[in-house]
């Protein structure tokens, strides 16, 4: 209970509130003190009942606003006291000698006190109405005079500049102490706000950090996603060029119009503006279909193996893309006349290890590798097809062969019926002929 007395209520969700709290505390304390000390000295030098009923007033001025502090009535408890000391002091000015008695310096302690405890105003307020009451004190003075009944000694004087200069500086050590601590509080809000700048910096870049690997992922997922679109748009368009290959292959077809048909295919799938189709004839390339192509001599309709680009390739196992053409390949067509290719596909035509043929297609820009892979995937088909077709030429062939020489079989054999026949009436002729000489 006694420990709660000496300390002044403290509120935890506000400052301010303690501040003003502890500062009337300590005033309060050390008024109370002061006056405590001081009294007996003045009533035992020179006893008075005014000097004990101005004690009597200034003690129940401070247990009634000690009281309102302790029931944590802050703000009342420090507007009643600051009005109530200010309202004493210009009453013992008043019967001490006006403006020219010795309390008068407590007027700057009750401003001082007033801006302490309630704010800027509050001491603007105080510092008017004590301007105020000066002059009106003084005016007074001047013109009907100002009573003293109380007789003010050397004392008393002492004891008015003690309590004076004792709550001067109260308030100004807990002025001091308030703006340490004040400061105190800027540093450590300042650290807190530094210790949170860093923390909200750190968290920025974690969430940049963050956001960049959550960007990376989404850009690496959207190249993946339209990597494998175009994979599969490439699938698609391999597939349905394989389909329309296997369309135009379709049936029984002789050599060229298989030729025709695949080259012309061919070049429309990948966009080639030229292209011809050479099958092997014994150990000769010979052309047998062309897109667009026009040959410039005999010798570019035909090659030997391992003769010129054509007859090379028929040795490759691959396709070949070249860059560098020379003169012999073949020449795009237009009105503006003959416009060589910027780069020859060579593809070659095997099955089971064994060449039927080679395909030659001419381009203006580079070959993407999906429409290699094409190639690649339709040569071993349309090498299917081929062995196929020349299969069925030779079979036709063969039947022909084999109806000339049964229609060479029958005539031969109407040859030697006739012959028999013949050689069958000469015997009969001759056996008659025969006896009738042997009679004669």
């Amino acid at each position: 209970m006694f420990k709660q007395l000496l300390f002044p209520p403290v509120f935890e969700d506000d400052a301010e509130r303690t501040r003003v709290a502890r500062v009337l505390h300590i005033t309060l304390l050390v008024i109370f003190v002061v006056t405590c000390l001081g009294a007996p000295v003045s009533l035992l030098r020179r006893p008075s009942p005014a000097l004990s009923m101005r004690l009597a007033i200034l003690l129940a001025i401070i247990g009634i606003a000690y009281t309102l502090l302790r029931l944590r009535h802050v703000r009342s408890a420090a507007a009643f006291y600051t009005t109530a000391q200010w309202v004493y002091l210009t009453a013992i000015m008043v019967y001490s000698g006006g403006v020219a008695s010795p309390n008068r310096t407590a007027y700057v302690v009750s401003v001082v006190l007033a801006g302490l405890l309630l704010g800027t105003r509050a001491a603007l307020l105080f510092g008017g109405l004590s301007f105020v009451s000066a002059i009106a004190m003084s005016y007074i003075e001047a013109v009907w005079g100002l009573p003293t009944p109380m007789e003010v000694d050397f004392t008393a004087n002492l004891a008015v500049l003690v309590n004076a200069l004792a709550t001067v500086t109260t308030l100004v050590v807990v002025a001091i102490r308030s703006l340490n601590e004040a400061l105190a509080r800027a540093r450590q809000y300042a650290a807190e706000l530094e210790g949170q700048r860093g923390q909200l910096e750190r968290m920025v870049d974690e969430r940049t950090q963050g956001l960049e690997t959550a960007r990376q992922q989404a850009e690496n997922a959207r190249q993946e996603a339209e990597a494998a679109n175009q994979e599969l748009r490439a699938r698609i368009w391999q597939v349905t060029g394989m389909a329309a290959l296997h369309e135009c292959m379709h049936g029984e077809q002789d050599v060229p119009t298989l030729a025709g048909n695949v080259i012309r295919h061919l070049c429309r799938t990948i966009d080639a503006p030229v292209g011809a189709l050479y099958v092997l004839e014994g150990e000769t390339l010979e052309l047998a279909g062309g897109y667009a192509y026009h040959p410039r001599s005999d010798h570019a309709t035909r090659f030997e193996l391992c003769e010129g680009l054509v007859g090379q390739a028929a040795r490759e196992e691959t396709l070949r893309c070249l860059t560098d053409v020379p003169a012999e390949t073949l020449a795009i067509p237009s009105v503006a006349g003959q416009v060589r290719p910027r780069h020859v596909v060579l593809l070659p035509l095997r099955h089971w290890k064994h060449v039927l043929g080679v395909v030659e297609i001419g381009l203006l820009a580079d070959l993407p590798p999906a429409h290699a892979e094409f190639l690649e995937s339709a040569a071993a088909a349309i090498a299917n097809a081929f062995d196929t077709a020349l299969n069925r030429a030779r079979i036709q062939e063969l039947l022909v062969q084999t109806q000339q020489q049964a229609e060479e079989l029958r005539v031969q054999e109407e040859e030697l019926r006739a012959a028999n026949e013949e050689l069958e009436a000469q015997a009969q002729a001759l056996q008659a002929f025969l006896p009738t000489g042997g009679r004669e």
